[in-house]
């Protein structure tokens, strides 16, 4: 016997039986008053929260909708175990099943109910809960009942996005079978995302439902996600009905439960956080039936199964690159001299600009016209928004820049002698804080991209975990060892061209005088290829040819800070453009010889035309020397 069952013999409402019932009935007819308990008196009705006081059965009852995932029951019952409570399951399809079932839950004195909503069930199932006073909790995917919880899809929409985003996406969009809240939450995240890229985009361009789109409209977007099977199927068709190929053509991932496969090709699944918003609940429920606080704030996560319906979206012939290392505010001082101890010199000339080698080889290759995306941490201070600004002008992607709030940007100090050559002095600051679960989280910006730049000022660990990455990917690897006197044995074997300077030469390996002898040992420890620049020397090149040395071009410089950014910049542009590795050597040369020419590296840093233009006349100048 429940209120319900009082109610319908009574003919009276649900709300009125359980006003008479707590005492609460100071505005009903004495009539209706003793009629209701009458009828509870015969029936032995014992109100629910009173048998509950009786005994505690550390059992959880959940109220489970047909359609709900079932990942989500996993995660509910297995922690009502890890937190000592059994629970009872009671799974239903209709509204009029679900009120039954609920009626048999209440009957078993359960501790707690848990409802997860379908699209059938309707408010009162809820409002007997209410009226009972059983502690219960509300999982409500459906928008049924506006006190329910569950992650938020416009989190969810703003995190997944990303993955798109990270690769170049700027035509996204979500697809699901109907209109639904859902739908609009999830757009709006992928809105917010794209705003957050400097683009704007209207909410009818991002939410259609299965039934709007067709193929026009699919072939004016490059990334959609969907939200369900309908559209799944419906994207499937498409891509099949307009023979598109998956990652070369279109990019696409769902949310749906099931495995899909669409032109031989995995779809990338969303992860939804149900296991963890199951726990949650549970810990939520006991809380409430422990009368303790409730601490109701689900962190809404989003995983993807794996990258192999996302690549970046159709482009011209650019090339992209994924360059790992540090960006600094840079102090350049021009001195006539290195300082000796206990010496003060005067400075003739004194200039703050961008710098850091990341950020340096990042800007190098933007400015010859390919994509360059720079994986770094920058401070949230006045140096850093000044950084990123700079990344954001030159057109370097920033989707890999973290900001930190609690740390200083990094800052380098450069003294610039009057023979060009420099030292430099490096406060880290944030960028100390990149780490190798940051460089995990970024991974999609790997995907598509030819070539990978990394340098050693960041910890090897970072450096290595990223060389794995790149190596996964596919791409190209090429490092600058520097601020270091010893080298991870591992990280060379994933190196394909290693880039020092004599001195890092000289640091790395001092049992070994000359370069040949040098570059001999990186060869044998697994570099494919070992380039050792020589400054105005030029440089020298091993690899399984054996060794040759380039000159360097004819300049008068001013500033060598940027030269060897210049030269690993320009080597990996145009490799990636296919051109022979002494070709390119030669391009790299010409570029680091011409940065010398102003002070600063960002002013520095030469063009296409201005390369191209420079190595069509001197290229025959530049012939290499095989020993």
């Amino acid at each position: 016997m429940t209120i319900r069952d009082i109610a319908r013999l009574a003919g009276v409402s649900v709300a009125t039986v359980s006003k008479v019932l707590n005492d609460k009935d100071k505005h009903i007819s004495q009539e209706t008053r003793d009629k209701i308990k009458r009828i509870a008196l015969e029936n032995d009705y014992e109100p629910y929260a009173e048998a509950l006081s009786k005994r505690t059965t550390k059992l959880i009852g959940i109220l489970f909708g047909r359609d709900a995932d079932f990942s989500l029951l996993a995660g509910i019952t297995i922690h009502a175990r890890q937190m000592q409570y059994n629970t009872i399951v009671s799974v239903c399809g209709s509204n009029e099943e679900e009120r039954e079932n609920l009626s048999a839950l209440l009957s078993q004195h359960v501790d707690g109910i848990i409802l997860v909503t379908s699209p059938s069930t309707q408010p009162d199932t809820y409002s007997e809960l209410e009226l009972q006073d059983v502690p219960f909790y509300v999982l409500d995917e459906h928008g049924v009942f506006p006190q329910g919880k569950f992650y938020s899809y416009e989190e969810l929409g703003f995190k997944a996005a990303r993955y798109f985003v990270d690769l170049g996406h700027r035509r996204i969009a979500c697809v699901s079978s109907k209109k639904s809240p859902r739908l609009s939450l999830f757009g709006n995240g992928i809105r917010r995302r794209l705003f957050e890229s400097g683009i704007y985009v209207e909410a009818e361009d991002v939410c259609v439902t299965s039934d709007e789109c067709d193929s026009a409209w699919l072939q004016t977007h490059t990334g959609v996600i969907c939200l369900d099977s309908k559209s799944m199927a419906k994207i499937a068709n498409l891509v099949d009905h307009l023979n598109l190929h998956i990652t070369r053509d279109l990019s696409i991932a769902s949310l749906c439960s099931e495995e899909w496969t669409v032109d031989s090709i995995h779809i990338a699944k969303i992860i939804r956080p149900y296991e963890e918003l199951g726990a949650f609940s549970v810990e939520n429920l006991v809380r409430q039936i422990e009368r303790k606080e409730i601490q109701d704030n689900f962190i809404t996560e989003a995983c993807i199964d794996s990258f192999t319906s996302l690549a970046p979206p159709p482009q011209s012939s650019q090339q992209k690159f994924v360059v790992v290392g540090m960006a600094n505010m840079d102090t350049l001082i021009s001195v006539d001299k290195q300082l000796e101890p206990g010496e003060t010199v005067r400075v003739s000339q004194r200039m703050t600009t961008p710098g850091g080698k990341g950020l340096n080889q990042a800007l190098g290759i933007a400015k010859l016209g390919e994509t360059a995306t720079l994986i770094a941490s920058l401070g949230s201070d006045l140096d850093g928004r000044n950084l990123f600004e700079c990344l954001k002008e030159n057109k370097v992607d920033t989707s890999g820049i973290f900001m930190h709030e609690d740390a200083p940007s990094g800052h380098a100090y450069v003294h610039v002698q009057a023979d060009s050559e420099s030292s430099i002095s490096v406060f880290g600051g944030a960028n100390a804080l990149l780490t190798v679960s940051q460089i995990i989280e970024k991974e999609a910006l790997f995907a598509g991209a030819s070539c990978c730049l990394l340098e050693t000022e960041i910890a090897q660990p970072v450096i290595l975990q990223t060389a794995k990455i790149a190596k996964k990917h596919g791409l190209k690897v090429i490092m600058k060892p520097c601020a270091i006197s010893t080298i991870d044995s591992n990280l060379l074997q994933y190196t394909d061209i290693l880039v020092p300077n004599q001195k890092e030469a000289q640091k790395l390996v001092p049992q070994y005088k000359s370069v040949e002898e040098q570059a001999d040992y990186f060869y044998r420890r697994g570099v494919k290829t070992v380039i050792i620049t020589l400054a105005d020397h030029g440089c020298y090149k091993r690899d399984k040819n054996g060794g040759i040395f380039f000159p360097a071009i004819p300049v008068s410089p001013v500033d060598a800070t940027g030269a060897a950014d210049s030269f690993v910049a320009t080597l990996a542009v145009y490799l990636s453009k296919g051109k022979p590795i002494n070709e390119a050597i030669k391009y790299a040369t010409c570029a680091a010889g011409l940065s010398t020419m102003r002070h600063g590296v960002p002013p520095s840093l030469v063009d296409r035309d201005t390369l191209e233009t420079y190595y069509s006349v001197h290229h025959l100048e530049l012939q290499e020397r095989r020993l």
